[in-house]
C-alpha cells in the first residue's frame, strides 16, 4: 500500500465552528432532553444537538463538555472528514449505477430517484458510526457517544467523539426494564450462563474504560484512514478485461459498512445472546468478500475461532498499536480463548462422548475445574481431536481411542476443532 489518505483528521482541542453557517433556529425540545437523568436519552439528545442546533449553541455545548471532562481525564474530540473520501465513494456509486444500467441515458438519471444512495447497508454521508466501536470498547459499560454535523453551505462534515472518564460514563443498569426483559423472561435457556454471563462480560471489558482517551482516538483515526485507503483503492477492483469493476467496488464498501454495523450490534446488545450470535455469524459470512482471492467462510471461522490461531492473528494485527491499547486487548483475547476452551470442554465434548467411554467423566471433571493434579500415567487415553488441550502420557500419546471415535461421525467431530488439533482425514474409519 502506498501513502495513506487522511480521510479523517483530528482537529485542535479548542476548535469551534463558524457561527455564520448552520441552522438559524434553535431547538428547545432538544435542550430539555439534554438534562435528562436517563443516560440513553441524554446521549441521544446530545447527538441531536450537535447535528441540529444553532452553531453558537453547539460551540457552547463543546466548551462546557471540554471544561467538565478535562478535569476528570475525559475528552472531547472533533474529527473532520475530507471531501476526498466523499468524492471517491460518490464516484464508485455513480460508476456502479452507470454499469448496472448501461442503456439508460444520462439525462434520464438527472432528477430521478437513485436507489443506490439509499442502500440499506450504509450511508456515504455521515461517518460518526465508525467511532462507535471505541466508545463501546468497555461494553456493557458505555464510555460516551458519537455524533455528526453537516455544514451544507461548505459541504463539510464533522464527527464528534466524547469519552467520559472511567466511572462517569453510562453504567449498565440491570434494573431498567425493557421489552426484552418482559418477553424473554422465562424462555428456555440457550446456554449455560455460569460459564460466561453478563457479569463475566463486564469484568472482561472493564479495563478498556481506562485506556487514555487521546491515545485511543488518535490510534483509531489512523486505523480508519489505513482501512479506507485500502478499501477505496480503485486498483483493487480491476476486472479481467482491465477495466474498473464498479459493482465489486460498491459491494466491498457496503460489505465493510455491514461488518462494522455487526460489530457495533454485538457490543451494544450485551444481553441479547441470540442477536450477538447472529451478528457474529454474519460477520464470518461477509469477511471473505473483502479478501483477495476465494476464501471460504469456514476457513475464516477455523482461523479466527481457533484459540491458538486467533491469538497469533491478533498479535500480528495489533503489533503496531500503542502499549496501553495492545496490552488491554491482548489480555482480553487470551481470557476469551481460555473461556472458549473451557466452555467447549464442558458443553460440547461431553455431549459427543459415548456413555461407555472411559474418558467421559475425566473430561467433565476437568472442564468443571475439579480435576486433581494426577500423574499423566493415570489419565485415560483420549482421541487426538481433544487431547491437544489435555495432559498426555508418554506411552499412549498417539494411541487413538477407537471406540470413542467410531461413535462420533466425522462431521460432528469437526465441531470440536476449536479446542485444538482436529481429526485427520480418514481417522476413525
Amino acid at each position: 500500500m502506498g501513502t495513506t489518505c487522511e480521510y479523517f483528521k483530528l482537529l485542535a482541542d479548542d476548535v469551534e465552528f463558524d457561527e455564520q453557517y448552520g441552522p438559524e433556529a434553535g431547538r428547545p425540545d432538544i435542550a430539555k432532553r439534554v438534562t435528562s437523568d436517563h443516560w440513553p436519552t441524554r446521549f441521544h439528545a446530545l447527538q441531536a444537538a450537535f447535528f441540529l442546533e444553532r452553531t453558537d449553541a453547539v460551540n457552547t455545548m463543546l466548551s462546557t463538555m471540554r471544561s467538565d471532562l478535562a478535569a476528570n481525564v475525559g475528552a472531547v474530540f472533533v474529527i473532520g472528514t475530507s471531501q476526498r473520501l466523499q468524492m471517491r465513494k460518490a464516484m464508485i456509486r455513480v460508476q456502479h449505477a452507470a454499469q448496472a444500467q448501461p442503456d439508460r441515458d444520462i439525462n434520464d438519471l438527472l432528477g430521478d430517484p437513485h436507489p443506490l444512495e439509499e442502500h440499506s447497508a450504509g450511508s456515504d454521508g455521515l461517518h460518526y458510526y465508525l467511532y462507535s466501536p471505541i466508545v463501546l470498547l468497555a461494553s456493557p459499560f458505555v464510555r460516551g457517544f458519537t455524533a455528526s454535523r453537516l455544514i451544507s453551505e461548505l459541504a463539510e462534515m464533522y464527527t464528534l467523539v466524547v469519552l467520559c472518564p472511567p466511572g462517569r460514563g453510562a453504567p449498565f443498569d440491570r434494573d431498567e426494564v425493557s421489552w426484552e426483559t418482559v418477553f424473554h423472561s422465562g424462555l428456555p435457556s440457550l446456554r449455560n450462563h455460569a460459564l460466561a454471563d453478563l457479569d463475566w462480560l463486564a469484568e472482561l471489558n472493564a479495563p478498556a474504560a481506562h485506556i487514555p482517551a487521546g491515545e485511543l482516538v488518535r490510534w483509531w483515526t489512523g486505523q480508519l484512514n489505513e482501512l479506507l485507503t485500502e478499501a477505496t483503492d480503485l486498483g483493487r477492483y480491476r476486472a479481467e478485461d482491465g477495466l474498473f469493476d464498479a459493482r465489486n467496488a460498491y459491494r466491498a464498501l457496503r460489505t465493510l459498512d455491514r461488518i462494522i454495523a455487526n460489530c457495533i450490534r454485538i457490543q451494544a446488545n450485551a444481553e441479547d445472546h441470540v442477536g450477538r450470535i447472529a451478528a457474529a455469524f454474519e460477520f464470518f459470512d461477509l469477511l471473505p468478500n473483502l479478501l483477495v482471492g476465494d476464501v471460504a467462510p469456514r476457513k475464516i471461522w477455523a482461523s479466527l475461532a481457533d484459540p491458538s490461531r486467533a491469538l497469533e492473528i491478533f498479535d500480528a494485527a495489533f503489533a503496531r498499536a500503542p502499549d496501553a491499547i495492545r496490552s488491554v486487548l491482548r489480555d482480553r483475547a487470551a481470557l476469551v480463548a481460555d473461556t472458549l476452551r473451557a466452555e467447549t470442554m464442558a458443553a460440547v465434548v461431553p455431549e459427543r462422548a459415548s456413555s461407555r467411554c472411559p474418558c467421559r467423566q475425566w473430561c467433565a471433571t476437568r472442564a468443571a475445574g475439579h480435576l486433581r493434579r494426577e500423574t499423566t500415567a493415570s489419565a485415560p487415553q483420549h482421541p487426538p481431536w481433544i487431547r491437544a488441550d489435555l495432559p498426555e502420557s508418554a506411552g499412549s500419546a498417539r494411541q487413538p481411542h477407537r471406540t470413542h471415535q467410531r461413535r462420533i461421525p466425522r462431521a460432528r467431530r469437526a465441531l470440536c476443532l476449536g479446542i485444538g488439533g482436529g481429526p485427520k482425514r480418514g481417522a476413525g474409519r
